[in-house]
């Protein structure tokens, strides 16, 4: 028993500290972590190298009681999943530690970190998706208060995040002038992507790396020549529209728009109609040779689309057209058909694209018609020589309604559908959460009951045994066959270590489902030399597939396509802590019933049946009291079970 609980101690235990290391604090930063600004993710240490995320500020002074918004943003493209957001007076001859003003809440922030008065004067992050823009609004308090400078910690991931970032220094024009350098207060940040090249002629396809056009909105900031020419604020004050991506403000009047700028601007789509064309201008985050594109959709699926991309390599900026047949995509034999006035940037880690299109599809079924409603989508990704497409690294934004290209509306975006995805998790999930889990469960610790009761000649524990595991082979084979169906090919995952290997932990899963029904197939007889060896191999194939399946699906679910929402890592995290509970409390009651010896290891005979094996012995009338006991907590463990596995598939549908 003692070598069971240290076995399930371990793998549980492995569960719960991915379940805890998936992700920061999804409601944002505890109050614990106001005083020093760490995440404290498991002793991981802050990031050494400079800030890829800086704060903004709207402008240079304050006076009492003032609102000053404040812009946290990633350069380059880069994204974060949680902040904590501090003010603190500037000058270090004065206390630093305690919390100045404080900032106003949005839908996806929250007030933390207390100066002992009760009031959170702090801002943190309320859901974790990933952004490159926040803009928080500070409000000054009612007196004066000295210099004031912002300081944020910024989570991209689990294991790098950067500590204690400063902003410059927002100045009171009553106070004193500092005692230090504002310089030594600002902490060193990265630079802002900047791709430019020697100009060259556009065609109607292709644009050289220019700036913006004039007609569109601005969405980067003036570059560092020009600052010194029209600023002489310190430096990081932006005086100047923050860079970024933001929704235009003709949006649904005289533009038609697409973004997600509901919850941060990754992307913006806008259009208008001009005589036979319609003017899209796409924008999104780069990092250098990449690509962005507008799809055109009957339904919220990938499949049958119509798309138009814009690819941007070694400082060149061509369009084109292409069709995506099921997962893949494809130009057209007549790549640049309908398209023209291209006009492409890449600054500051914004890629800006304009071009016109025309609304006719020459008679091309894959070059759909534009006059007529369709679904938008919005995807990038990164660019390869001869402007060729990697896949999408994050899985494509849809809208949620059809839309009319020949007015000026407004659309929200939503996540693509992956029905073959979805029915893959929901078949892995019912798989593992509830049929496994019963099944070892009975396998286990229910050998003993029911001895005067059979189904069809067998006895009851290995009856359901054989289903529920029957019903998780069949189950997972059917899933591993969907998703290959999906992917055509071994799926490629961009991402973290982790999510890279989902993958090959399912084909080595299913690998294992296989080979225990084989084994069974092939099982010695009880009196066997050979049996304690089956035993044994039977028992670490079983654990060993449970296991990693149960890590697997933690890992699956972090996955783009699957849609899930944060906080079901708290639903699988509830499911593990069950599993361990029901274990312990079964091995306890099993131990005290005294129905173990020796021979036995979890519950599976390891030596051959001439030395007997006491769980198959009835149950004594000094052990009938702990009966109700088992069964009671069999009935809580299907229930519960059952309802973590439906809560699961419900989120995943």
């Amino acid at each position: 028993m003692e070598t069971l609980t240290r076995h399930m101690l371990l793998c549980i235990g492995s569960l719960l500290l991915f379940a805890r290391s998936a992700r920061p604090y999804t409601k944002g930063a505890p109050e614990h972590a106001c005083a020093d600004m760490m995440p404290h993710h498991h002793h991981q240490p802050a990031a050494q190298t400079d800030s890829p995320f800086v704060l903004l500020l709207q402008k240079a002074t304050y006076s009492p009681g003032e609102a000053v918004e404040v812009t946290l943003e990633g350069r380059c493209g880069e994204q974060f999943k949680g902040f904590l957001l501090q003010a603190h007076r500037a000058d270090p001859v004065y206390n630093t530690s305690d919390y100045i003003g404080s900032f106003i809440t949005t839908a996806i922030t929250s007030a933390v970190c207390e100066n002992g008065d009760g009031v959170p004067r702090g801002l943190t992050q309320h859901e974790t998706s990933p952004k490159s823009v926040v803009k928080a609004t500070w409000t000054a308090p009612s007196t004066a208060s000295g210099h004031v400078i912002f300081k944020a910690s910024f989570v991209k991931i689990y294991s790098t995040f950067w500590v204690r970032i400063n902003s410059a220094v927002l100045t009171d024009p009553t106070a004193a002038p500092l005692s230090v350098p504002e310089s030594s207060l600002v902490s060193p940040t990265m630079a802002p992507c900047t791709t430019e090249t020697a100009p060259s002629a556009p065609t109607d396809s292709t644009a050289s790396v220019t700036q913006p056009p004039e007609s569109s909105q601005s969405v980067a900031s003036a570059s560092p020549t020009t600052e010194a020419k029209q600023s002489t604020a310190p430096p990081g004050v932006q005086t100047s529209p923050p860079s970024g991506i933001s929704r235009d403000i003709k949006c649904g009047v005289r533009l038609g728009c697409f973004d997600d700028c509901d919850n941060g601007c990754t992307f913006s789509i806008t259009w208008v109609p001009e005589d036979s064309n319609i003017r899209f201008h796409l924008r999104s985050f780069s990092t250098g040779d990449s690509w962005i594109a507008i799809g055109f959709s009957e339904d919220l699926k990938m499949g049958d689309d119509s798309v138009s991309e814009c690819v941007v390599y070694s400082g060149d900026v061509k369009v084109f057209q292409s069709y995506n047949t099921g997962i893949n995509n494809d130009r057209l034999p007549q790549p640049e058909l309908g398209l023209s006035d291209l006009q492409g940037s890449v600054n500051n880690g914004i890629f800006d694209c304009s071009f016109l299109r025309q609304t006719d599809g020459f008679g091309d079924v894959k070059l759909f018609n534009l006059t007529q409603d369709w679904h938008l989508m919005f995807a990038h990704g990164k660019a390869t020589a001869g402007f060729r497409k990697s896949r999408h690294v994050t899985t494509p934004a849809v809208t949620s309604s059809l839309i009319d290209l020949q007015a000026t509306g407004s659309a929200s975006s939503t996540k693509l559908k992956y029905p073959l995805v979805q029915a893959h998790g929901c078949l892995m999930s019912i798989a593992w959460l509830f049929c496994a889990s019963i099944g070892l469960v009975i396998a286990r610790h229910f050998k003993p009951m029911w001895p005067d009761k059979n189904i069809r000649g067998l006895k009851v524990w290995f009856q359901i045994h054989r289903m529920c595991m029957g019903l998780t082979f069949v189950a997972t084979v059917a899933a591993f066959i969907i998703i290959f169906i999906e992917a055509q090919v071994y799926s490629q995952i961009n991402g973290e270590d982790y999510k890279q290997s989902h993958p090959l932990l399912g084909i080595i899963v299913t690998a294992m489902v296989l080979i225990n029904p084989v084994m069974a197939y092939f099982r010695p007889g009880p009196t066997s030399e050979r049996r304690p060896l089956f035993n044994w191999a039977h028992f670490l194939v079983g654990i060993g597939a449970y296991c990693i399946a149960v890590i697997n699906i933690f890992f699956g679910l972090k996955l783009s396509k699957a849609g899930a929402p944060d906080y079901m890592m708290y639903v699988l995290a509830g499911y593990v802590v069950w599993q361990l509970i029901t274990e312990i409390s079964l091995e306890a009651l099993q131990c005290l019933s005294k129905q173990t010896d020796a021979t036995m290891f979890d519950g599976i005979p390891m030596q051959n049946k001439a030395n007997s094996n006491p769980s198959d012995k009835p149950l004594g009338s000094t052990q009938v009291h702990y009966v109700t006991l088992k069964h009671l907590l069999l009935g809580m463990h299907v229930c519960l079970v059952t309802g973590f596995t439906a809560t699961v598939v419900i989120l995943l549908l």
